[in-house]
Formats: structure tokens, sequence, C-alpha cells
């Protein structure tokens, strides 16, 4: 309800009005918040590569359908590929970001420092 010129009538601004503004406010929400898990901080988030997209084979794809993402300590993040053939790929996407990440090589898995 919303008041009107007169300070005791006031207007019903209806159910369908106030879903339709609720349901925008939670889509607010969830975008700021997967924008700050974007952020960097100076720690380590699994969150931080998943604007990242990889190009295999001439079709691109986000790095988090080619690979798990873990944070090994709050300064490391571990890249897993399910395919070890897309390793260099997954590392020349990593380096091109604009996120200032040199990754290194570990056997079948990408090691990332966060620098400071």
């Amino acid at each position: 309800m919303i008041p009107v010129a007169d300070p005791l009538i006031w207007v019903d601004i209806g159910p369908g009005l106030k879903e339709g503004a609720q349901s925008q406010m939670d889509a607010a929400i969830v975008a700021l918040s997967r924008d700050l898990a974007k952020l960097r901080t100076g720690r380590a988030s699994a969150g931080m590569l998943d604007h990242i997209i990889v190009e295999m084979d001439g079709v691109k794809m986000p790095l988090i359908r080619l690979a798990v993402v873990s944070v090994l300590d709050p300064k490391t993040l571990s890249v897993n590929p399910y395919d070890p053939n897309t390793l260099k790929a997954l590392e020349s996407a990593i380096v091109s970001s604009p996120l200032g990440l040199n990754p290194r090589v570990d056997g079948q898995r990408l090691i990332a420092a966060i620098p400071p």
C-alpha cells in the first residue's frame, strides 16, 4: 500500500507488483554474490576462474565445464581437468585472462599462485 494525497487513504499496489519486485531483488542479490566471488582480494577463491573461456578445437567453453577448480591454501588454486589433453588449453586461457595468474603444470593438474 502506498499513501495518496490524504494520509489516511492507502492504495493497494497488488500482490503481482510485490512478487515481481521481490523476484527482481532476489535476482540482484544472486548477481551481486556471483560478481563478488570473482573479485581478486589476494586470497584464492574457486570462483575467480568462473568467467574464463577456454578454446578447444575451435569451440569456446567455460573453464568450469572442463576442469574442477579447488583451493589448496589461501594463496593457491588447483585446476584439475576432466581430460588431461585439455591441460595446455586451460593453461593458455588462464595466462591470457586479466587476472595476472601464471599457472604451472604439476603432473596432470595446474597450480596457480595468487599474487599479492
